[in-house]
């Protein structure tokens, strides 16, 4: 280990202090680039996971309503909250 940090070093010193900022440049470019395609990788799976909480709940309740019985159209239902509201849970 110590000799390929000795090797990394003397390839270092080789270089201008032009060619040694451009080498940091690219470096915190990456990292940046790193950081960016990380936090959108984030929010990407997010609507994903999303839609397939709610096709879960949908199919598990048979497309029925939970507080009224009632069949909708998995387009128009939202989904708040477990229990409805309906049935005395408090939402805060």
């Amino acid at each position: 280990m110590q000799g390929e940090l000795a090797e990394l070093s003397s390839h270092w010193d080789g270089l201008s202090s032009t060619q040694q900022g451009a080498v940091i440049a690219v470096a915190v470019a990456l990292f940046v680039v790193l950081l960016v395609v990380r936090r959108f990788a984030m929010t990407w799976t997010l609507p994903r996971t999303t839609r397939g909480h709610k096709i879960n709940l949908y199919v598990g309740q048979k497309g029925l309503c939970k507080g009224c019985k009632e069949s909708f159209d998995p387009q128009t239902l939202q989904v708040d909250h477990i229990e409805p509201q309906s049935l005395g849970v408090l939402i805060s």
